[in-house]
């Protein structure tokens, strides 16, 4: 690390943790889906939900978040009652996936359309990798996580208070969480659309959805 001549940032605070070494922000570059103008090129959903209705999304990562996916299994009837749909991503390990049926209830273990998905989607819950919490900034999508507790030096704890920080995300821990809690916080989101919005527009304001081109003008500077 010492030799390096500059470290790109995926999170600008990550910078107080590197004082002797020449940091440059460029957050994290996301997938071409999310990239400005492509997802008016994106396909719609392929998921019968109604356009009225709010829409939860939950999302376990990469690896999937078998525990994250009990939790919201014993929370999604209040939350049906409460007229919300749920689209939730369980990963391939969860050996309860088929345990619960209902109409606006889908249960995959991945989507491709993600961009799209996230578009449509009025609350996010799931952990908070650096790629998820920066695709949620650009998407403007409020959201509460829920960080892995094994992740190396709990960098997901700290990658989600960069959206708690400005007051577009809650976090929690896993063990410290229960069903009741989580169930009640999303329901208090659900009766305050507002509250909603003003979450998904404060994570839009800290989104660099050109990190892309950013790093590569860095990468320009620094080689030639």
């Amino acid at each position: 690390m010492p030799k390096c001549s500059a470290v790109a940032l995926g999170f600008e605070p990550t910078a107080k943790y590197l004082p002797r070494i020449k940091t440059i922000y460029t957050s994290t570059p996301v997938r071409a889906q999310f990239q400005k103008g492509a997802i008016a090129q994106l396909p719609p959903l392929d998921l019968p939900i109604p356009e009225n209705v709010p829409l939860i999304l939950v999302v376990g990562g990469s690896q999937g978040a078998v525990a994250v996916n009990k939790l919201v299994r014993q929370c999604v009837p209040a939350w049906f009652n409460a007229g919300a749909w749920v689209v939730h991503l369980t990963g391939n390990n969860d050996p309860e996936v088929d345990s619960l049926k209902h109409p606006q209830y889908f249960t995959l273990p991945f989507y491709d359309n993600m961009a799209r998905l996230l578009q449509r989607a009025n609350l996010v819950i799931g952990r908070s990798g650096a790629g998820t919490v920066t695709e949620l900034a650009i998407m403007r999508k409020p959201a509460i996580f829920i960080p892995l507790p094994t992740a190396a030096e709990d960098h997901q704890f700290y990658n989600a208070q960069i959206l708690a920080t400005v007051g577009a995300a809650l976090v929690f821990r896993q063990a410290e969480l229960t069903a009741e809690i989580l169930s009640t916080q999303v329901l208090n989101l659900l009766r305050s659309p507002t509250q909603l919005e003003q979450m998904g527009e404060k994570a839009g304001a800290i989104a660099y959805p050109d990190s892309a081109s950013r790093l590569a003008v860095l990468v320009r500077q620094l080689v030639v």
